[in-house]
């Protein structure tokens, strides 16, 4: 009876066990229809959260293109009659007026950029009318009655 009883058990276990490894196995399979590895105590990666880059500057946009060559070459040849006293003023003016043309021309780029309604805001209140010499000259002057 002992013998009778070991061996229901036994095959009774051997039945649980063989149901487990196919369960195991049909899980397995969909793991690795889905992509997963197929190490059993793999996990799927759980998808880390997209941090949004925080948003660009104006201001940092500004100050790389108004250190260009090109930009300050173009802005020194507004101030070719300037004299030395006028030449630092002029130039910082004509390159006010460079960007505030180009920033015009292309609004669309800066979209999305912190600092652009500033900036627009600088650049309508600019007097087109006066050339970047005449700001400059103006600036003294009034520096001049300031200092009186």
């Amino acid at each position: 009876m002992v013998r009778t009883s070991s061996l229901i058990f036994v095959v009774l276990a051997a039945l649980l066990l063989d149901n487990v490894g196919a369960t195991l196995a049909k899980a397995r399979t969909k793991r690795m229809r889905a992509g997963a590895k197929w190490w059993f105590w793999t996990e799927t990666p759980v998808e880390k959260p997209k941090l949004r880059p925080p948003p660009k500057r104006l201001a940092d946009t500004k100050k790389v293109l108004l250190a260009t060559a090109v930009f300050q070459k173009k802005a020194a040849s507004e101030c070719l009659t300037a004299n030395m006293d006028e030449k630092q003023a002029c130039e910082h003016a004509a390159s006010e007026r460079l960007f505030c043309a180009m920033f015009a021309r292309h609004a669309e780029r800066f979209q999305g950029m912190s600092g652009v309604e500033e900036q627009k805001k600088a650049c309508f209140e600019t007097n087109i009318m006066e050339t970047s010499l005449d700001v400059a000259k103006d600036e003294q002057e009034q520096a001049a009655a300031r200092d009186a």
